[in-house]
């Protein structure tokens, strides 16, 4: 299966290092992910600015995966993609996280990680947003 991983805590982040360390043996995983912390930005893109991007090296390096790091919004690093990267060979999933945080509530209204999942969902492909209590006893390849 194609994945397509993001987040909002940013590419560096432990959580999608643990997802394209878990899914990568089995699946073709390509990581878009912000550059820095991108956390409560909701749905916002970025408009009337260029976006930086570039590849990031460490994990291409470390897990064989294309990895695309990206100064925008999670919905930016979807949405680029998607539309721009791809070369039209759409993932089949998408997963947005693991959030170092839980998304609970309204939260997810505010959230970058529940809002790249939906941007993925407006491009007419299943996403999920995955989330880990800050508290939380299970480690992120549990999760």
């Amino acid at each position: 299966m194609r994945i397509l991983l993001t987040n909002d805590d940013g590419i560096e982040a432990a959580g999608i290092e643990a997802l394209v360390r878990v899914l990568s043996p089995h699946h073709t995983v390509v990581v878009a992910a912000p550059a820095f912390e991108q956390s409560g930005m909701s749905h916002a893109i970025t408009v009337k600015k260029c976006i930086r991007l570039d590849r990031y090296r460490p994990l291409e390096e470390r897990y064989g995966v294309a990895a695309y790091r990206i100064e925008g919004t999670p919905a930016d690093c979807v949405k680029l993609y998607l539309e721009a990267i791809s070369s039209d060979i759409y993932p089949e999933y998408v997963i947005s996280g693991i959030n170092h945080g839980a998304n609970l509530g309204t939260d997810v209204l505010y959230s970058g990680t529940a809002n790249a999942a939906m941007e993925a969902y407006l491009h007419g492909i299943t996403a999920t947003a995955v989330s880990l209590d800050m508290k939380s006893e299970i480690s992120y390849d549990t999760a």
